[in-house]
């Protein structure tokens, strides 16, 4: 072959090749660019949606990816595909690889309660039990640790504080399930609620038909050892009373006691809401850190308002009757299975 021919076909194998090795340059650019600019419409996607989230791993393409993540302390699983981010059973779709898991919690209707430092998933269920599951980051797998009943955990956080547990039933109310706890403090019955539907602790009330609203009311406020009585008002023609605190975290808070169920639960003025509930939310959040809230947005409907803040990698809602601002009740967004 004359070296003309040569030189030339060597010329063109290297033209090949360095177009060869800038296209796969170009592509590889172009996918880190996509792979990049999906991360966040997938993040800022969940984040309008109230889920807070991080990516634990991924499989990304041109056209479509997955993505496993934790989002409000839980796991979280979507897929992008079509131009649009999809995910079933509420995130929870990476369980139907487990479908014993699976099966148990959506039968015993298990709703997500909390995880533990040790990345031990909690669920509350139907029947009054807590179920336990060893959650692995890595390949987003749950085995199973044990089933107990829901109020033995309870018993195990650092705001128990009773004598002798009586008696644990359930109790409906208002189209809501509530676990009902009965105990024993200082020779006195008490009664308190844990809401199924809303996983939030009611406080503890005082039993004592001889006693007075007041009395009751008052002997009520002294078992949680919180802030101190500034005055009790008796709501005419009923069995409720209005306790009003005085606070060295500042506002003045109430706790609102309805001793025909032997409910009772804070009501909190909205506007000093953000700054005094971390003092208070060891009470209906007994597995839950104090920490700081974030406001987030707002919502409304015909009868009441919805302030949701971030709490702790949860998100909180706080629910008050419209133009009412009083926030008389606050639970967690529900992150079940769907």
């Amino acid at each position: 072959m004359p070296k003309k021919k040569i030189i030339l076909l060597v010329v063109i194998i290297l033209i090949l090749i360095g177009v060869g090795f800038g296209y796969r340059q170009y592509r590889a650019q172009n996918l880190q660019n996509f792979q990049k600019s999906l991360r966040e419409e997938v993040l800022n996607f969940l984040e309008e949606n109230l889920e807070f989230c991080q990516i634990v791993k991924e499989n990304i393409s041109f056209n479509n990816g997955e993505f496993w993540l934790i989002c409000n302390s839980r796991p979280f699983y979507a897929v992008y595909e079509k131009g649009k981010l999809n995910y079933e059973l509420n995130g929870w779709r990476f369980l139907k690889e487990q479908p014993d898991i699976l099966d148990e919690l959506e039968s015993n209707d298990c709703k997500f309660y909390t995880v533990t430092p040790d990345n031990t998933l909690i669920f509350s269920c139907r029947e009054g039990k807590a179920r336990r599951y060893s959650f692995s980051p890595s390949d987003f797998k749950l085995i199973k640790i044990d089933e107990t009943l829901f109020i033995n955990l309870f018993l195990e956080s650092p705001w128990y504080d009773f004598e002798k547990l009586t008696a644990v039933s359930n109790f409906g109310l208002n189209e809501e399930d509530l676990l009902r706890i009965e105990m024993e403090s200082g020779g006195r019955n008490v009664k308190f609620f844990f809401n199924l539907d809303k996983l939030y602790f009611s406080l503890p009330t005082i039993v004592d038909e001889k006693l007075s609203l007041k009395e009751k009311a008052s002997l009520s406020f002294q078992l949680i050892g919180l802030c101190k009585q500034d005055n009790i008002v008796e709501e005419l023609g009923s069995n409720r009373a209005f306790l009003i605190m005085d606070c060295k975290a500042g506002g003045r808070p109430m706790i609102s006691y309805n001793f025909d169920f032997c409910l009772s639960n804070f009501l909190f003025p909205e506007a000093e809401f953000e700054a005094i509930f971390p003092y208070f939310a060891r009470y209906n959040f007994p597995f839950s850190e104090v920490s700081k809230l974030k406001y987030l947005q707002s919502k409304e409907d015909e009868i009441n308002k919805y302030s949701y803040y971030l709490f702790g990698g949860r998100v909180l809602i706080a629910q008050s009757s419209k133009n009412s601002g009083i926030i008389s009740e606050v639970y967690f967004k529900a992150e079940n299975l769907q």
